[in-house]
């Protein structure tokens, strides 16, 4: 007689979890434009999103284009997210 097989165990999963700030945004619509600045920083970008276009492009910019400290790498990924929530909500963008 044949021992029934053992149920195979999946396998293990670990997750690091790495915490990260996040920053306090004030995200404004100006005309054509979703603002997005960190308060108490010079950081500015304002996206814009052209008629026949579906996707938002920084229009300007008080970021240089070429930083790359943490902190304004950061902050590019996190004011591109509040834009495109924002443009969501404006109907800018599905």
């Amino acid at each position: 007689m044949q021992e029934p097989k053992k149920p195979r165990q999946p396998p293990r999963c670990f997750f690091i979890l790495i915490a990260h700030e996040v920053f306090e945004m004030r995200v404004e619509v100006e005309d054509d434009e979703i603002v997005v600045t960190k308060p108490g920083t010079p950081y500015m970008l304002a996206y814009a999103k052209p008629r026949r276009n579906p996707l938002l492009f920084v229009k300007r910019s008080w970021v240089a284009a070429d930083a790359a400290s943490p902190a304004i790498s950061q902050f590019r990924a996190q004011a591109f997210q509040a834009a495109l929530e924002k443009a969501r909500d404006l109907g800018w963008i599905v």
